[in-house]
């Protein structure tokens, strides 16, 4: 073998091992894929609205109606659960369109609204200041401007049910939604007395109403001076799960208020490790080749 032929036959082995190594380190950079988004087409019983809420809830009440302010994002499979589970049930739909007009606002918008009172934001300001975490999130107003119930994520037809029959006629005047609900539940509710965060003893029933809590389960997380940080109340898959853990867990809402902004930096975070992230899978919220992972 010649000096020359010696020379060019390990540059050629060079060249395959470098090769080897930049192909490695492409797949090991491979975005993982993002999975399990859906978009929604919204009723066209949905009022189109100027995003004049006084005046919206001023023709509702015309109508012997209440109105309901939808908050959606584009992708959301909870949105598209409750347009396609909820709202494909003749007897709800009925109800929403005899004592609803429904508002839909897109939690990331740039359209201009006029909230009650007569302040100014945009969709996405808007629905910071009204500390929008969930979508789908329901307020539903009566006749004097108030928001006498609120929903915050994605309650199953049942529960659904239970909230419009509520919402539609009630007052907090007469009585608390968690009221409502109780006397509707046939199994007892709990009197077990409890310690609160701030030290006071009561009954867990009683505390629940002090609360606001509607549904069970429902899960409130506090931070170390017993401030309610979040609350988990609706439907929701293992990447939501996991994140909202994970966010009260980190401490991550003192750097970042939107918890959905924490979850969109969560997800990009896993897939730039090259992990696949599916916010609508119960076993496979996030997984690599097909195999479900547990994430740092």
């Amino acid at each position: 073998m010649t000096p020359l032929f010696k020379q060019k036959y390990l540059f050629a082995l060079l060249g395959i091992f470098l090769a080897g190594m930049s192909n490695a380190t492409l797949a090991s950079e491979a975005t993982g894929a993002f999975l399990g988004a859906k978009d929604t087409e919204h009723p066209d019983w949905f009022k189109e609205s100027f995003l004049d809420f006084e005046d919206d809830i001023d023709e509702a009440a015309a109508e012997d109606k209440r109105l309901v302010l939808y908050f959606y994002q584009a992708g959301c499979p909870y949105c598209n659960a409750l347009i396609e589970h909820n709202f494909t049930q003749r007897d709800i739909v009925e109800t929403m369109q005899s004592h609803f007009t429904v508002v839909s606002i897109n939690m990331w918008g740039d359209r201009e609204v006029v909230q009650v009172g007569g302040r100014s934001f945009t969709e996405k300001t808007l629905a910071a200041a009204l500390s929008v975490n969930f979508t789908p999130t329901l307020l539903f107003f009566d006749e004097n401007k108030k928001v006498i119930l609120r929903l915050n994520g994605y309650y199953p037809p049942e529960d659904f049910r239970l909230a419009l029959d509520w919402a539609k006629s009630s007052s907090p005047a007469e009585g608390a939604f968690s009221d409502y609900l109780a006397a509707t539940q046939t199994s007892a509710a709990s009197s077990t007395p409890i310690t609160l965060p701030d030290g006071r003893q009561i009954e867990s029933r009683a505390w629940a109403k002090e609360m606001g809590v509607k549904f069970s389960p429902t899960i409130i997380f506090f931070d170390s001076l017993g401030k309610e940080v979040l609350r988990m109340e609706g439907a929701f898959k293992s990447f939501h799960t996991h994140g909202i853990f994970r966010y009260v867990n980190d401490r991550a809402y003192k750097q970042q208020p939107s918890f959905q902004r924490y979850l969109g930096d969560l997800a990009e975070h896993y897939r730039e490790q090259g992990l696949d992230v599916n916010i609508w899978s119960d076993d496979l919220a996030v997984s690599k080749d097909n195999q479900p992972v547990v994430p740092d």
